[in-house]
């Protein structure tokens, strides 16, 4: 009688050379979460979104030692990704100091980026 058992495992424990067979590539299916690097300025401030939890939609959230004296400008936001755009400030939402880091935060609210007719897909 033959022991099929120990047959396979001795075909199983064959490097890939004596096969002619490459291993499969291994594949990661849950990417790796990202962390924004936010951009920092000269004068030390970091802008990034936040979600507005009292109205919805969002804000920018602009930290940094002086935090409150960016209404009316326009700066340049760090994304999640990674990516910086530019947002026109209109007013202070909300001063304060970060829970966490104790850092100075303010929440402004910005001005939507005008849109053309012509871009929206009907």
């Amino acid at each position: 009688m033959v022991n099929r058992f120990k047959a396979e495992t001795k075909r199983d424990e064959q490097l890939p050379e004596q096969t002619g067979l490459e291993p499969p590539e291994m594949v990661n299916p849950v990417p790796r979460p990202t962390i924004a690097t936010p951009a920092r300025s000269g004068g030390g401030h970091v802008a990034t979104y936040a979600a507005d939890k009292r109205k919805g939609g969002w804000l920018v959230r602009v930290a940094g030692p002086r935090p409150d004296m960016f209404s009316g400008r326009i700066i340049p936001v760090t994304r999640r990704d990674r990516s910086i755009g530019d947002e026109s400030l209109e007013r202070v939402v909300w001063t304060g100091k970060d829970e966490d880091t104790g850092e100075n935060v303010a929440l402004y609210k910005f001005a939507p980026k005008p849109q053309s007719l012509d871009e929206i897909p009907f």
